[in-house]
C-alpha cells in the first residue's frame, strides 16, 4: 500500500526559488503592462493611468500614484485576489502559475529565474517636439474653459503649446492629422507633459505621455505670502482657479507622493491656511482626505451635485456652467 505523501507547506522562499517576483506581477496584472511604465491600476477606475510596476536596486514592486498604496508582489496578490491570510496568498500563487509546490510535484525553475533577471534602471526618456500656432479650432476648444492664450502662457514654470510633431527616444510618434495635442513644458526642468484630451481609451490610446518627475509642482510663484492657498492637480484645473483666485498652485497628481517635503515647506512658509483640492469623485476624495490628514491641510473640492453630471473638477464645471459660478463658491467658502 503506497503511503501518502506528506503535504508540502507552502512558503513565500519556495515560491521565489521557482519564479521571479515579476512573472507573479504578470501572473496576476489583468491588462498588460511595462515594467517601469504607467498604466491603469486593477483596483480602481482609473482614467488617468497612475499605477507602476517598477524594479529598482533589485526590488519588484508596484505604486499606485492615484492614492499612494504601494507593495510586493505578495501584496498585490492579496488585492487582486481578496486574499486574507499569507497561506492563502502563496495558495493562489502555486494554483495559478501552475508551480505544483504543494502536490509534491514542483515545477521546474523559470527561464528568467535561472538567468537572474537583471535589475532594470528606469529609463529617463527623451521627448522632443515641433511647435505650431494655435489653430482656431484648438483655441476655442480652451475657450470652452474660460480659457485663451494669456492664460496658457501666463505661468512661469508651466507653459502650454500646440503640438506638431512629437518624438519620444528620438522616435517619431504619429499624431493624427487635425488631432488635438497639447504639451505641457515645465520650464525650470525642461520636461514635457503631453495632453491627446480627445484620445479614446475604449482603443487603447493614452491621453497622457509625460517624462516629469512626480515631484515637480507648478505655479508656485503664486505662493507668496498668501492668508490661503490652493493646491490643486492639473494645469487646466490650475489654469480655471487663477483666473479667480491668485495664490494656486499644482501638483503632478493627487497622491501624497506627489508633494515633496521642501515644496510642501515652501508653500507652508508662505500661506497662513492651505486647501488641497483633489477631484470629487471617489478615488480623488480617498486621496485628499489622505493628504489633508496626513500633512494637516484643508479639503477642497467642486460640490458633489456635478457628480451627476460627470464633473469632477474646477476645468469641467467651468465649462458647464462658467467661472462665475466658481467663484461665487469659493466665496461661500470664505476662501475668496
Amino acid at each position: 500500500m503506497a503511503l501518502n505523501k506528506e503535504k508540502v507547506i507552502l512558503t513565500k522562499e519556495l515560491v521565489l526559488e521557482r519564479v521571479t517576483p515579476l512573472e507573479i506581477f504578470e501572473a496576476f496584472m489583468p491588462h498588460k503592462f511595462d515594467l517601469n511604465g504607467i498604466t491603469r491600476s486593477p483596483f480602481r477606475r482609473d482614467t488617468n493611468p497612475s499605477f507602476s510596476i517598477r524594479r529598482k536596486n533589485g526590488v519588484t514592486t508596484f505604486i499606485d500614484y492615484g492614492n499612494g498604496d504601494r507593495g510586493d508582489c505578495f501584496n498585490f496578490v492579496s488585492k487582486i485576489s481578496n486574499a486574507i491570510s499569507f497561506p492563502e496568498i502563496l495558495e493562489n500563487i502555486d494554483f495559478r502559475m501552475g508551480l505544483n509546490i504543494t502536490k509534491g510535484v514542483p515545477k521546474a525553475v523559470s527561464v528568467r529565474k535561472l538567468e537572474m533577471e537583471p535589475d532594470e534602471v528606469e529609463e529617463e526618456k527623451l521627448f522632443q517636439v515641433e511647435l505650431k500656432r494655435f489653430t482656431p479650432e484648438e483655441l476655442d476648444w480652451w475657450g470652452t474653459f474660460g480659457l485663451d492664450i494669456n492664460d496658457l502662457k501666463k505661468q512661469d514654470d508651466v507653459k502650454v503649446y500646440s503640438i506638431q510633431k512629437l518624438w519620444i527616444n528620438k522616435e517619431l510618434k504619429f499624431i493624427n492629422y487635425g488631432e488635438l495635442c497639447f504639451g505641457y513644458h515645465f520650464t525650470a526642468i525642461d520636461k514635457w507633459k503631453i495632453y491627446f484630451p480627445l484620445a479614446d481609451k475604449s482603443k487603447g490610446e493614452f491621453k497622457w505621455l509625460s517624462n516629469v518627475p512626480l515631484q515637480t509642482m507648478y505655479g508656485m510663484n503664486n505662493i507668496r505670502n498668501c492668508k490661503k492657498a490652493i493646491i490643486t492637480k492639473s494645469v487646466k484645473d490650475l489654469m480655471v482657479l487663477n483666473k479667480i483666485f491668485p495664490c494656486v498652485a499644482a501638483t503632478q497628481n493627487e497622491s501624497l507622493a506627489s508633494l515633496s517635503d521642501d515644496n510642501l515647506a515652501f508653500i507652508k512658509e508662505n500661506a497662513e491656511e492651505i486647501y488641497f483640492s483633489a477631484d470629487s469623485d471617489e478615488a480623488g476624495k480617498k486621496a485628499s482626505w489622505d493628504v489633508t490628514k496626513k500633512l494637516g491641510l484643508s479639503h477642497l473640492n467642486t460640490p458633489d451635485y456635478l457628480l451627476s453630471y460627470g464633473i469632477n473638477d474646477w476645468a469641467g464645471w467651468a465649462k458647464r456652467d462658467g467661472l462665475k459660478a466658481i467663484e461665487y463658491f469659493l466665496k461661500l467658502k470664505n476662501i475668496l
